[in-house]
């Protein structure tokens, strides 16, 4: 497993999207077993970490009921696997 480091950018998204989890009202490890992810997985990319794939992270805001409109503005700058 590669080590995945903490960024600017990713971190400003991790906050944005600790909100979204509290504003649809998941603790993380409800969440988790929503998605079917281990909480290390969601924890990371909280953290801003990274390490999912585009599907994974649209399940996820879509599951946390983000608005195109804060997706776009979570999205932008943020880089995510492909595959």
């Amino acid at each position: 497993m590669p080590i995945r480091f903490s960024t600017v950018r990713g971190r400003e998204f991790g906050g944005g999207l600790r909100t979204a989890i509290a504003a649809a009202g998941f603790s993380s490890r409800a969440l988790a077993e929503r998605v079917d992810w281990d909480e290390a997985k969601l924890s990371g990319l909280v953290n801003g970490k990274g390490g999912v794939s585009d599907v994974e992270l649209g399940v996820l805001l879509g599951l946390c009921g983000v608005s195109p409109v804060e997706r776009d503005h979570l999205l932008s700058g943020v880089a995510v696997e492909h595959g």
